[in-house]
């Protein structure tokens, strides 16, 4: 890995990303996030492999758009929290925080089981409950 020196003679990683990495963090996310769950719903939408396989790969070059356009925001932001960075810098603070919010209970996976697990408690509690009779 090479390095680079910064101006009070701390060394750190150089930062670099290239199509090649873009590329690899693509596949990863695609593989990790949907190939488990997508695919019998890809089919049965499509109802032909020709037709599934094309919309996989026009959601890859999606994906790809998005990778790339992080890499290079990459380059300009280089602090820690850098996706707050650019929406507080283009948005303005409140979509910054709403970012952060919704990004911290709904798009991680955490949070995303968490609201699962509530709404199927909240389901089941519902469904317990006998009917209330009206008063007439």
């Amino acid at each position: 890995m090479s390095t680079t020196l910064q101006t009070d003679g701390a060394e750190t990683p150089q930062r670099v990303l290239g199509p090649f990495s873009a590329t690899c963090i693509v596949i990863g996310a695609i593989i990790g996030v949907g190939i488990f769950f997508n695919p019998s719903r890809v089919a049965a939408l499509t109802e032909s492999p020709a037709l599934a396989l094309g919309a996989w790969a026009l959601a890859g070059a999606i994906a790809m758009c998005g990778a790339m356009t992080f890499a290079a925001l990459g380059q300009r932001y280089f602090a820690s929290g850098a996706q707050y960075e650019v929406i507080r810098d283009g948005y303005g603070a409140g979509a910054g925080f709403v970012f952060v919010l919704c990004n911290a209970t709904v798009e991680s996976a955490s949070g995303r089981r968490l609201a699962q697990s509530t709404a199927m408690t909240l389901a089941t509690i519902a469904r317990s409950r006998p009917p209330r009779r009206s008063s007439a």
